[in-house]
């Protein structure tokens, strides 16, 4: 008999897992297949940043990374006798409005083994070793066949919704016929791991080297581990880069031979590319099956982390709460031009690097354009939404609209007590610092959609800086599930209009 489920997930890796976990927590029934029975054995992902930390509270793994991580010092753009150019140093003590320090290096073992042993014992329906052979769907269902290793036969699931968390060479993108378009950036790079003794003095920046003769990245993973990234020349194999000769050649200038050992070296071609398209019908990509980009902005698996929380909500609403499929359709609308930033933002600071290694060379930095430098530095921000399910911005200049609310802390002796997200709970809030009066019809669409209500207290809002700055902004904000601001409330707008246009979207 085949097995029917609500959504079907291909590929657990970490975006898959985590929108396994987001939608069976909803009470969703939801599988979550993998060709592969074990986690892969080496990093990845490198770093892991203040949203993506405050997304995992969501499901109570954020300590998968707080665990064991290293907090940089800063990111700084260098010359090839690492002299810094450019860059931006991180306090300590730099809590950003998610509550979290801006980012996190971990080393991704670790985490997956920790995240994978909670997704086994999260009662998920969870199928390793088994991999996609095709699908079909129609307008009510999707029909999957696959193949599982373990049992040597081919299965078959049902499903209102499939999702393509499959990576690069994602077959479900291929099987749905969605191209993907190149953003401009296409280089070979070698990247090379590495386990260090304590006897060095490598220090605590991630590092761009401009080096005219080899671009170079240093990531200054968690103890005791480090990463390096080289630029493969043109006229270089890129097998013969990966002996371990020819790695340790590399890494010379940084550190001496006998204070490390070699864990990896691979080749990678480092390209911006986006799907077409993030959605066909009833089948969604999220993570690498819809958009990738080179690393140097670190934010490869925190865009992945954004399309899951996106496309969670927007189905918990079509599943659990009967609200119409059309809001599905703001997915596509509201992560690809995102995710397309970030692909390029990433590119921008690859094409900033070899700016700055030219002009180091020909000792022309100060002629560098303008927009080449504010383009690459630019790429630090992540931008706001701008489309999508959010309070009609023609009516309403309020710059925080698709901005994320910051997280409700509690605060002791200026040090963070304890991080609230919980409070906001699953679905919509409303967070005010006045009482509302609310109408009957309205609070029948507010019943539907779980709303949470939360009035501020003055010692709250003060406690928080950023709290602090959109509480001066307006008396009241409507927050999504995914923590963007929905509207907010000015003199104009009342909180009845931010209602009505809420209703409006999520009814279409």
């Amino acid at each position: 008999m085949t097995k029917h489920f609500d959504v079907i997930i291909v590929g657990l890796g970490p975006v898959g897992t985590l929108l396994t976990l987001l939608l069976n927590q909803a009470g969703i029934k939801v599988l979550g297949i993998d060709k592969d029975i074990s986690i892969f054995p080496l990093p990845r992902a490198a770093n892991i940043d203040d949203e993506g930390m405050r997304i995992m509270q969501r499901v109570n793994l954020e300590s998968a990374y707080s665990d064991h991580f290293s907090n940089p010092s800063g990111a700084i753009f260098t010359d090839k006798n690492l002299n810094r150019l450019s860059g931006m140093d991180i306090p300590d003590d730099f809590y950003t409005g998610n509550g979290w320090l801006p980012t996190y290096f971990f080393w991704q073992p670790y985490a997956d083994k920790t995240i994978r042993e909670f997704l086994l014992n999260s009662g998920a329906t969870i199928s390793l070793g088994t991999e996609l052979l095709s699908f079909s769907q129609n307008s009510e269902i999707v029909e999957l066949n696959a193949y599982n290793s373990e049992s040597e036969k081919e299965c078959k699931f049902t499903s209102r919704y499939l999702i393509g968390a499959d990576g690069a060479s994602s077959l479900v993108r291929k099987l749905c016929g969605i191209r993907l378009e190149s953003l401009g950036y296409d280089k070979d790079w070698i990247v090379v791991d590495v386990e260090t003794n304590d006897d060095h003095d490598l220090g605590n920046y991630a590092i761009q080297v401009c080096d005219p003769d080899r671009m170079t990245t240093f990531i200054p993973f968690p103890k005791p581990f480090k990463r390096w990234e080289f630029l493969l020349l043109d006229d270089e194999d890129k097998h013969e880069m990966m002996k371990e000769r020819k790695v340790r050649e590399l890494i010379g200038p940084w550190l001496e031979s006998e204070k490390y050992k070699v864990i990896r070296s691979a080749s990678y071609r480092f390209h911006s590319v986006l799907a077409k398209n993030f959605q066909k019908e009833k089948v969604f990509l999220v993570g690498d099956s819809a958009h990738q980009g080179p690393p140097f902005m670190g934010q490869g698996m925190m865009s992945g982390y954004r399309d899951a929380i996106n496309l969670y909500w927007k189905l918990n609403f079509v599943l659990k709460k009967s609200f119409p499929e059309n809001i599905l359709k703001t997915y596509n609308v509201e992560r690809r031009p995102h995710a397309q930033f970030i692909v390029e933002g990433s590119a921008a600071i690859g094409k900033l690097m070899e700016a700055y290694s030219i002009g180091s060379r020909d000792n022309t930095i100060d002629e560098i354009p303008e927009e080449v430098i504010n383009r690459g530095y630019g790429s630090f921000r992540i931008p706001v939404l701008e489309k999508g399910i959010l309070f009609n911005q023609s009516s309403c200049n309020n710059p925080l609209i698709g901005e994320l609310f910051p997280q409700p802390i509690q605060f002791h002796n200026t040090k963070i007590k304890e991080r609230n997200d919980k409070i906001l709970g699953d679905d919509f809030s409303i967070l005010s610092k006045i009482d509302i009066n609310i109408k009957k019809r309205e609070s029948i669409f507010l019943n539907k959609i779980n709303a949470k209500f939360i009035i501020l207290k003055d010692k709250e809002i003060k406690e928080n800086q950023w709290l602090s700055m959109f509480m001066q902004s307006s008396d009241t904000y409507i927050v999504r599930p995914d923590r963007y601001v929905f509207g907010a409330t000015t003199k104009d707008i009342s909180f009845s209009d931010l209602l009505t246009d809420l209703q409006s979207q999520l009814e279409v």
